[in-house]
């Protein structure tokens, strides 16, 4: 898979700082499906 991506002719983006959360009782939408939780996981309260 490495191979495959390094390979590939454009540009490669590197993304950092970038903070991953789980929000429980969210489904893939997690905006709509609990917003509640979704909003105090970005204001860093979760």
């Amino acid at each position: 898979m490495r191979d495959i991506l390094e390979g590939l002719p454009m540009d490669r983006v590197y993304l950092q700082g970038v903070r991953v959360v789980t929000v429980r009782g969210a489904g893939h939408n997690v905006m709509f499906d609990h917003p509640y939780a979704f909003v105090a996981a970005v204001a860093g309260q979760d």
